[in-house]
């Protein structure tokens, strides 16, 4: 009888799937790494690039006003100035004058002053025969130069029926400096 003896063990294999995958990943994240180095590295290089072009146009918009001598400008919105001061009428002073016109049952719903002298005036009479009475006494306003009735509506609120009409007026220009300059003007005066 024989009896074998083996007195080198046998050893077990190693499992290189391990390291197999530990090296293959140590490898990808080296690679996204340096990937991600170069790009930051692009990203800095870009925006030097964009500091320097900001502080060339800034150098250049300097010198370019230090070439432009800076009195034009000065006079130039000197004139401006003392033209809207010159040409300013008030709208409240407006405003009172064409209040001031109104027949006692009738309210303002709309006023719209713009600069050029326009109005668009929208106004609520009680009668009918107001709002003819009142297109009567704005043309013979000397502050206005041209009234146009746009439109007349009826509006109907519990039984009770109100005339809306919407105007539109052209001032006098003349006559509404002077009377934001404070002169008093009577019907008949100012009309030229």
């Amino acid at each position: 009888m024989r009896i074998d003896i083996n007195l080198l063990p046998e050893k077990p294999k190693k499992n290189y799937l391990l390291i197999t995958i530990f090296g293959i990943s140590y490898g990808v994240l080296m690679v996204l790494l340096l990937f991600g180095v170069f790009y930051y590295q692009s990203l800095q290089r870009e925006y030097v690039q964009v500091e320097q072009k900001i502080d060339t146009t800034v150098k250049l918009q300097q010198i370019v006003s230090e070439q432009q001598p800076e009195q034009t400008t000065y006079p130039r919105l000197d004139r401006y100035v003392y033209s809207i001061e010159e040409n300013l009428v008030s709208p409240t002073e407006v405003l009172d004058q064409l209040v001031g016109e109104l027949p006692t049952g009738a309210t303002f719903v709309n006023y719209d002053y713009n600069i050029g002298g326009s109005i668009s005036l929208s106004v609520t009479f009680a009668e009918k025969r107001e709002t003819s009475s009142y297109l009567h006494h704005l043309n013979n306003l000397p502050l206005v130069s041209n009234v146009t009735l746009n439109s007349v509506n009826v509006q109907s609120e519990d039984d009770v029926e109100n005339y809306a009409a919407s105007f539109t007026i052209q001032l006098n220009m003349d006559v509404a400096k002077q009377i934001t300059q404070g002169v008093v003007l009577t019907e008949g005066e100012g009309a030229e």
